[in-house]
């Protein structure tokens, strides 16, 4: 009971923060979407796939930025590399993916127009990563039977880390253009352990109260 109430306590004080954080500083929401590419030996079986995300911040100290972002990459099978892995089927198809949702809270440093008129920044976080991976099949065994089997269904969450750099425009004074790379690195071996993004993005500036006020 104690430790549950410490919990709750732990909580509450952290959406406080948050909020009084959120109050008295400027807020940056963004959307963006690109592709995505495995990079560990033994996912051949993996087709390029792509990444959506949203992620918002708030300034600590220009030009320091604390937030939280929430993406979903997938990766289509490629069917023809995996049926020559499966053992006692000649001819089949295959039907399946690999999705990852990923919660990191982050920073951001920015140096504004490094390559003008572009900011320059990069980003750092630590967070958790939910895996699924899904693989059905049919197709005919060398004796002629019939096959039919799911081999793959499992979900699982792994810590893990996102680093890497953009460039971003901002114009009209609370839209910004972005273009960054990301690296992923989930805390494990073997594959799909790591993956890197290529996106472009739109992100919008909301001003603190008294910034709009002094306006």
């Amino acid at each position: 009971m104690r430790k549950s109430s410490a919990t709750k306590s732990i909580t509450v004080a952290l959406l406080l923060i948050g909020a009084a954080t959120i109050a008295y500083s400027d807020v940056k929401i963004g959307f963006n979407a690109g592709l995505s590419w495995p990079l560990d030996e033994g996912t051949e079986e993996l087709n390029m796939g792509f990444r959506v995300g949203i992620d918002g911040y708030v300034t600590i100290l220009p030009p320091l930025l604390a937030g939280f972002s929430v993406g979903y990459s997938r990766w289509g099978i490629d069917e023809d590399e995996l049926i020559d892995e499966i053992e006692g089927i000649l001819e089949g198809d295959v039907d399946g993916a690999v999705h990852m949702v990923e919660l990191m809270p982050n920073v951001r440093l920015t140096i504004p127009r490094l390559i003008s008129p572009f900011d320059v920044f990069g980003q750092f976080g630590i967070g958790v990563y939910i895996r699924t991976e899904r693989v059905e099949l049919e197709g005919e065994s060398p004796l002629g039977q019939l096959v039919s089997d799911r081999p793959l269904d499992d979900t699982d969450g792994r810590l893990g880390l996102q680093a890497g750099p953009g460039i971003a425009y901002n114009f009209l004074n609370i839209f910004s253009a972005e273009v960054s790379g990301l690296y992923n690195l989930l805390f494990e071996e073997g594959p799909r352990s790591q993956y890197i993004t290529l996106q472009a993005g739109l992100s919008v500036l909301i001003p603190r109260k008294e910034a709009e006020e002094e306006q």
